[in-house]
């Protein structure tokens, strides 16, 4: 487009794998109503511990295996723009793990919206 010059070639990579390591993270907030920021309750499910795992493989593979790379046009990334995206794809989970220990066990603390 108009200003296609100015954007750099890892920008659709790095948007793209935002997005995907942010539905990643987003599992704990998917998987209950509390809280899991206790390390407790971060390493009980085993089962997601390794899902996290196989995506977060398969998600580093997009980028650095050449074949997968070309197929889904990705560019190559070093570990500052990792860093970037780890970073902007955890907010959202953050933000839904404060707002569930705000919100308190039941759901229906300060950070919860009344019923109507």
């Amino acid at each position: 487009a108009l200003c296609a010059k100015r954007v750099p070639p890892q920008a659709g990579t790095v948007a793209f794998l935002t997005l995907a390591v942010a539905q990643v993270l987003h599992l704990g907030n998917a998987r209950s109503n509390r809280a899991v920021l206790r390390g407790s309750v971060i390493v009980a499910n085993r089962a997601a511990l390794w899902a996290l795992a196989v995506c977060a493989v398969v998600l580093v593979a997009t980028v650095h295996l050449p074949p997968l790379a070309r197929l889904l046009d990705l560019e190559p990334i070093g570990p500052r723009l990792w860093m970037l995206i780890t970073v902007l794809a955890a907010l959202p989970a953050l933000a839904g793990q404060l707002w569930r220990a705000r919100a308190g066990p039941d759901g229906a603390g300060q950070g919860a919206i009344a019923p109507a």
